[in-house]
């Protein structure tokens, strides 16, 4: 394998996780929240607060994510 398509393949690994990290820090959110609001009785804003808090987690790691793509 040359250079040029090792390069490439380490590229394309790197971003392709950028979609799994958003969906999985959202899906772990929703469910965290979820969970705290039935037990301390404050749905839905529990699972409101965990979806945007596992969004906003989302999107600094895909900034690290991006940082780290360009630094290369």
């Amino acid at each position: 394998m040359n250079e040029w398509t090792r390069d490439a393949l380490r590229s394309l690994g790197l971003l392709s996780g950028a979609g799994m990290t958003l969906a999985v820090t959202t899906g772990l959110g929703y469910w965290v929240g979820h969970k705290a609001g039935v037990r301390w009785d404050f749905e839905p804003w529990g699972t409101t607060a965990g979806v945007l808090l596992g969004l906003a987690v989302g999107f600094l790691q895909i900034w690290d994510i991006y940082r780290r793509f360009l630094s290369r």
